[in-house]
This record gives C-alpha cells, structure tokens and sequence, in this order.
C-alpha cells in the first residue's frame, strides 16, 4: 500500500444495486479514480437491497447510512398500472412542492461521519454530487463548520428547473450560489451547464471541468448483425414531458408509406408509463424496469434505437442512455432539441438521425433512412475515435489529470 494517499470520499445517494444513469457515474468515479494517489471510500444511502455494514471492495469502500423518516419520494418499478403510475407521479409532485431536502437525515449521519474522519485524515477530498441537494448539503455545511478538505461539485443537472415555483428557485438558486462559491472544483456533464454555473461566481476563483456520462463496455465486442425484423429499441423511462406521443405520429406516418414494413419496436423500462395506440399495439411491446446489463442487451440485440427529449429553456441535456447508445454502434432516431448537445454529438459521431422533438415529418424520415440502411444490410461510417472519447474510464481520466494538477500531486 502506497502511504500518503489523498483520501476521497464521494457523496452520492445514487449507487449500485440502485438502478439509475445517476448510479453508473459514480461507479465509475469509484472504479477508475487513480488508486495509486486516491484513497476512495463511496457514501451512500442503505435500502432493502444493500448491506448494512461497509463493505471492502477491490480498490475501495462502500459506507452506507439509513435515511429514516416517514415520507419519501416514490419508486417507480415498472410494474406497476398506469392508473398507480400516474397516482405516484402526483404525489412525488405535491412532495417535492414541500419538501427541499428529503435525505436530511442521511445527510446529517454523513456529515457526523466525515467530521470524525477528518480528524483523522488531513488530506481529504469530498466529491458531491447533485441531485439530490443533499449531498452538497453535507459538503457545504461541513466547509462552514471550518473543516479544511478539497471540495469537487458535480452537478448532474441543473438545481434550478422549469417546473419550479418561485420559492423553489429563491430556495435552489441561494444553494447553488453558495456551493459555486464555496467548491474548489465544478463537474458537470455539459459545457452549457458549467456556463451557466459559472454565471454564480462572486467571491472566488472555482475551477470547471466537463465530465461527461459515457459507456462502460468494450465497443469491440458489441454485435453487428441484422434482424429479419427491422427492430428499434428506446431503454429508459419518460417522465414530464419527455413522452413518445409526437414519435407515435411520426410512426403512424412511416407505416402509410411502409404497408408491408416488417418492424418491431420496444420500450424498455417504461412499463406502464405509456399508454400505446391501438394501430401499433402488434409492434409495440413494453417491460418493466431492468437490470443495466439487461438494458445494455437490448441495446446491443437492436437495429437502431430511439431518442426522445424534448426542447428545454435549459441547454446542455445529453441524456445518460445517449453515450450507451453511441458506444453499441447502432443508429440512433432522435428527437431532441437540434441547436443542443446531444444533436451535435449525434452529428458530430455520425451516429444517427436528427428531427426536432415536435416535428412529425421530419421524426417519420429518421424512422425511414434508419429502416433503410436495416433493409439494405448496411452500416453508418461511425466516427469511432470520438465515440472511444465517451467510455468512462476516458473521461474519468480526466478527473484524475484535473486534480493531480489542481493538487500539484
């Protein structure tokens, strides 16, 4: 064991076996941080599914903390009606009205924790990450209390959203503030983002870096065969107004002019978010959540997968399930906003096809050259160098450069 290590914790209520985009980025901040200077040790929330002690892994610890109350916000399982999917959306609606931070708890558990270990460890680094608030919570209120520690920011989104109320926004953009202003280091997924965070700067000097999501899978080994049914896959769940409706139409329109098209189109993960049209209901199948392995399967046994995001005040969304996407090298039908980040990585990649998010005629053509290419056994000349760029451990590289310069290690 090399002595002197800089210890790392992160902060995260996101981890593994906890299904989530959320999940996968910070294990792979726990798996590809450079060991042989970092002491990584992950705190993170204990549910049914996980072990209640810490847990020695290979190259590092797993420390979990119960967050007890009476309220939470409601899982969805995939499995569950439309009518009770819709009835839990209501609720996690009117919860998060009231309630700004629902992991107090854990976060005061983590905070006694880290107290108490920086006074052993001199050398510490906290990375926190958002959402929740919780976690910066925690590193915000322990830099206050005096505690000397090199704080790292991630922001996976932005705290502040469209579906606000005032008091929401005076609550987050207060918070967002102060962490800004506070962190020696802001990650965030997106350019776009970290110029918007950057915009909260007033008092000090914090350092920004791009971080993107990414794939955690050799590309090498992905499939490259054909289906006898042009098959198309979209992995993940809709929520807000990320909803296929615009794509139904756009797919009604594809089979006017395809009578005899032979295609098969599944939603993974979404369960019984969706209600499906009765003209598509012998194409279209549904399951519940899965497994990421499972979700990467379906991917890889596609002949092209679909994107839907919606238009946004906000710029800088990928979409976790994008870099995934890309690294298993099948066409993508994407319905996103074409003057942000994920059409330009689409673009960018030759990847894929491009329709604004409520533009049916132009969804329909993507559909069409994607089943195209399917029909005629061939392949889009993908920009394999840039789609190498978004496997994790490469953009996790970049941390480590980051912070052994920032740390002059």
């Amino acid at each position: 064991m090399i002595l002197n290590k800089h210890k790392l914790y992160i902060l995260s209520t996101y981890f593994p076996p906890t299904i989530s985009v959320a999940s996968n980025r910070i294990l792979a901040f726990a798996n590809y941080i450079d060991k042989s200077v970092f002491d990584v040790e992950v705190i993170t929330v204990e549910n049914e599914n996980n072990a209640k002690e810490s847990i020695e892994l290979v190259s590092y610890k797993v420390k979990r903390f119960k967050n007890s109350g009476l309220f939470h916000i409601m899982k969805f399982t995939g499995k569950e009606s439309f009518f009770i999917h819709k009835l839990k959306a209501a609720y996690n609606k009117v919860f998060t009205y009231f309630v700004r931070n629902e992991y107090q708890l854990w976060q005061n558990l983590a905070e006694k924790y880290l107290s108490e270990k920086f006074l052993q460890n001199k050398k510490s680094i906290i990375l926190s990450t958002y959402a929740p608030v919780s976690t910066h919570l925690a590193a915000l209120n322990l830099k206050k209390k005096g505690n000397d520690f090199f704080w790292i920011a991630d922001f996976r989104d932005n705290m502040i959203h469209p579906h606000f109320n005032k008091s929401q926004e005076n609550y987050f953009d207060k918070i967002q503030k102060e962490i800004v202003n506070s962190a020696e280091l802001i990650l965030s997924v997106s350019e776009p983002i970290l110029d918007y965070l950057a915009k909260y700067q007033t008092t000090k000097k914090s350092n920004f870096l791009e971080i993107r999501n990414g794939f955690d899978f050799d590309m090498e080994n992905v499939k490259k065969n054909f289906n006898n049914i042009f098959t198309v896959s979209y992995v993940g769940s809709f929520y807000g107004e990320r909803k296929p409706f615009n794509f139904f139409e756009a797919l009604k329109l594809f089979l006017i002019n395809n009578s005899e098209a032979k295609i098969q189109i599944n939603f993974v993960g979404v369960g019984n978010q969706i209600q499906i049209p009765d003209f598509a209901s012998k194409i279209i199948s549904t399951s519940p959540k899965v497994t990421h392995n499972q979700a990467l399967q379906a991917m890889q046994d596609s002949d092209a997968l679909l994107l839907i995001h919606p238009n946004q005040n906000q710029k800088g969304v990928f979409s976790g399930k994008i870099f995934e996407y890309l690294g298993c090298l099948k066409p993508i039908i994407a319905t996103v906003d074409k003057n942000d980040v994920a059409a330009k990585l689409i673009e960018d990649c030759r990847a894929g096809f491009v329709a604004e998010f409520d533009d049916i005629n132009a969804t329909a053509d993507c559909f069409q050259k994607a089943y195209d290419l399917w029909l005629n056994h061939k392949s889009l000349d993908f920009n394999l160098d840039l789609i190498k760029q978004h496997h994790r451990k490469v953009q996790v590289k970049r941390l480590n450069e980051e912070l052994k310069n920032l740390l002059k290690l």
